[in-house]
């Protein structure tokens, strides 16, 4: 209590004198106020700085295929487009000129603006081939008869006209006048392909008869009647003793030919429609 007494005299007789400055003042007013904790809020604002447009291309390498068109887009050429201004880019005068598309190779085009040229390169490059491959037929041809010259006719793959022209036959081997088995070729994309063709001799056609005859056996006062055909290549065919019939309602009869009745030989000759007659022994 006496100090803060001490203070006020103090102050008192400061101002009284004409010595309390303004400063003082506030030096002697903070020591009694407590000091307080202010929470501060910083934000950070960025600003946004927009790109400078330089106007000067940077070139691609373009690829293309032989025979294959090539763009007339400006923009197709340039690397670094966000880095031109659209509004000049009619400005941009594209020259291709010097590009051969029917050779491989490279080749340089060039970009005019505001008095300068700028050249970049089109690489144009053979086609890619298509690994194909090829299906052989094995072939058969009669003796003497024309080989084919046709690659369409050796290979079961459906060929266009350019592989047509790159497709190389050879038949040299196959001799159409001996029958027998021989092996051509078909060369294709650096790929040899091997097939058969098989020269054979056309057999006579064989005329098969039918010679029809008909057998009546007899056994005392029993008989059976009995017809067939018989598929031959001659007009006629032999008869063998084991070819006969014995029926069995013959009971009366034994399985012996009666050769004094029956007046054939066997074997025997038969020809169409003949009509025999054959006995058989009686039992006693």
């Amino acid at each position: 209590m006496s100090d803060n007494k001490g203070l006020k005299l103090l102050i008192f007789s400061l101002t009284f004198s004409g010595l309390l400055s303004t400063t003082s003042g506030i030096v002697l007013n903070s020591m009694d106020i407590k000091p307080t904790k202010n929470k501060i809020n910083v934000k950070v604002v960025e600003k946004q700085v927009s790109r400078i447009k330089t106007n000067i291309p940077v070139l691609k390498e373009l690829e293309v295929e032989v025979n294959e068109p090539i763009s007339v887009d400006v923009k197709e050429y340039i690397d670094n487009l966000d880095d031109i201004d659209h509004s000049v880019l009619r400005d941009f005068k594209l020259d291709t000129s010097l590009v051969n598309l029917t050779q491989p190779g490279k080749y340089t085009y060039t970009i005019s603006y505001d008095g300068k040229k700028y050249t970049g390169n089109v690489v144009v490059k053979e086609k890619e081939k298509k690994t194909i491959s090829l299906q052989i037929k094995s072939l058969k041809f009669k003796l003497n008869e024309e080989i084919p010259t046709d690659v369409k006719q050796y290979v079961d793959t459906e060929l266009t006209e350019e592989m047509l022209k790159a497709i190389t036959l050879d038949i040299s081997k196959v001799n159409n006048k001996v029958a027998g088995d021989y092996q051509y070729t078909i060369s294709y994309d650096n790929q040899v392909y091997t097939g058969i063709v098989n020269i054979y001799e056309e057999q006579p056609i064989q005329v098969i008869n039918s010679v029809t005859y008909t057998i009546k056996y007899v056994c005392g006062s029993n008989s059976e009647t009995v017809k067939k055909t018989i598929k031959t290549k001659e007009q006629s065919f032999l008869l063998e003793k084991s070819d006969l019939v014995f029926s069995d309602k013959f009971t009366n009869c034994e399985k012996e030919i009666d050769e004094n009745k029956t007046n054939y030989t066997f074997p025997l000759t038969v020809n169409d429609g003949v009509v025999l007659t054959v006995y058989y022994k009686e039992k006693k």
